[in-house]
């Protein structure tokens, strides 16, 4: 995908395909690090994309139908924005 992304900004900005590769993994970069620090990132007509802490919490082995132990983790949760959930509806 990140290779695509490239293709057409380069195309798109009339700049050679290293500069463009430097551009998105700068973005991309840029991304990871807010979402590290717990900031949300919007990104216009796409969508907001945040960082949620999940609980630690007890599941069960359906196999061996046993308590297993889940700690605590993060993850990423994208929200589409209206403009985009229209354009694809």
């Amino acid at each position: 995908m990140k290779n695509v992304l490239t293709r057409k900004l380069a195309d798109r900005l009339d700049t050679t395909l290293p500069e463009a590769r430097k551009m998105i993994s700068e973005l991309f970069d840029i991304i990871r690090d807010e979402l590290t620090a717990d900031n949300n990132v919007h990104l216009e007509l796409i969508g907001t994309l945040r960082s949620v802490n999940q609980a630690p919490r007890m599941a069960r082995n359906p196999t061996l139908n046993t308590p297993v132990y889940v700690p605590a983790k993060k993850y990423v949760k994208f929200t589409m924005s209206e403009k985009l959930k229209a354009i694809l509806n």
